[in-house]
């Protein structure tokens, strides 16, 4: 999965904001450590928005996983909190994985049960994209600078 400015932002917000759980980005392994986070690729829809743009409109499902479903949900609950707190703002991040200025807005997040010790996160967004530009290259590593609780480093893909 290529990982665009906004995904990766995200990524890092949650992570951060749910105490650095272990993240898998393609797919859950049979044995996973948890308390883990799952970012599967994201749904996405288009549509014209003016003259000059268009727009991509994502939708995320992403689940919290831990050893009790109350644990799961602790962990949703935090990140669903701080996006929130936040005014449901993300901050930008670079390739480098600080602060490049600017925010993605999420337009709705909610929260729900989904399977003994599972609780998914669902978030939407709209990126606005001009028709002309030329077309940009996703990053493909995005630094989000975090040690899991395992003290294994993980980086992102």
């Amino acid at each position: 999965m290529l990982i665009e400015q906004e995904i990766a932002s995200i990524m890092r917000f949650l992570l951060d904001a749910a105490g650095n759980p272990n993240p898998y980005y393609y797919s859950v392994p049979e044995k996973f450590i948890t308390p883990a986070v799952y970012f599967p690729t994201p749904e996405v829809g288009t549509g014209g928005e003016t003259f000059r743009t268009y727009r991509m409109e994502f939708a995320w499902f992403i689940t919290f996983h831990c050893d009790t479903t109350e644990a799961a949900y602790a962990l949703s609950h935090k990140a669903l909190g701080a996006i929130m707190r936040s005014r449901m703002l993300i901050p930008l991040i670079g390739e480098d994985g600080k602060a490049a200025g600017g925010y993605v807005r999420i337009t709705s997040a909610s929260e729900k049960g989904v399977d003994t010790g599972v609780y998914q996160l669902y978030l939407t967004f709209v990126s606005r994209r001009p028709y002309d530009a030329a077309e940009v290259e996703a990053a493909n590593n995005f630094i989000l600078n975090m040690i899991p609780k395992s003290g294994v480093a993980i980086t992102s893909p």
